[in-house]
């Protein structure tokens, strides 16, 4: 990609300076070139802390759903807190259409001016945002930059991030699968369309080494 296009990173405060040491580390005069800019944290507000609260608990997965009375088991909700996460996720954790609606209402709560001037800076056509599910600093900068007509690809980390961080704060125009099964969670828990979703396979590897005879 930097082959063709000026790439900008936007890293916080625990990725950027390790982002620096491997930019200039490899002599590479492409990756030389790339932007890095350090991104403070989203601070969401009242009312976007609300809707995000619903969206927790408005995916329909068994993750979530173990994941309300874990909370309850622990200790760190009471009853009235559980019972409260089970009526949100029993009327509307299948309805799509709700999801969304919320979706929609936590986009026109969020408000962050830095994230606005620092677009229109960059003069920025096309995000890549690489974890849908980080709440403090992705999923606000993808809400802005649809906010300001930039075409808007995304991915989480990993399949299980689909069916344990609630109902995604925004979706992208153009969704990156990794696999079949997260393509069947992106449609069936955070009703991606399926028109939207490009499978392009495993984002990370492992190599390991044969044992020998």
């Amino acid at each position: 990609i930097a082959d063709r296009y000026q790439v900008v990173l936007l890293l916080s405060n625990d990725t950027y300076e390790s982002a620096l040491t491997f930019l200039n580390s490899k002599g590479d005069t492409t990756l030389n070139q790339i932007i890095a800019i350090l991104v403070t944290r989203h601070k969401a507000n009242t009312l976007e802390r609300f809707f995000s609260f619903l969206l927790r608990y408005m995916e329909a997965s068994d993750g979530n759903v173990r994941l309300r009375y874990l909370l309850h088991e622990r200790g760190e909700i009471g009853f009235i807190g559980l019972f409260l996460r089970n009526l949100i996720a029993n009327i509307f954790s299948k309805n799509a259409t709700a999801i969304n609606l919320v979706r929609h209402l936590l986009s026109l709560s969020i408000s962050n001016e830095n994230y606005n001037k620092l677009f229109e800076s960059i003069k920025v056509s096309r995000v890549l945002i690489t974890s849908l599910t980080n709440f403090n600093y992705d999923a606000p900068l993808l809400t802005v930059a649809r906010r300001m007509g930039i075409k808007t690809i995304g991915t989480p980390r990993s399949w299980d991030n689909l069916v344990s961080h609630g109902s995604l704060h925004e979706l992208p125009d153009l969704f990156l699968s990794h696999s079949s099964y997260m393509t069947e969670c992106a449609i069936k828990y955070q009703s991606v369309p399926r028109e939207k979703i490009l499978n392009v396979g495993v984002s990370t590897y492992r190599k390991i080494p044969k044992k020998r005879a």
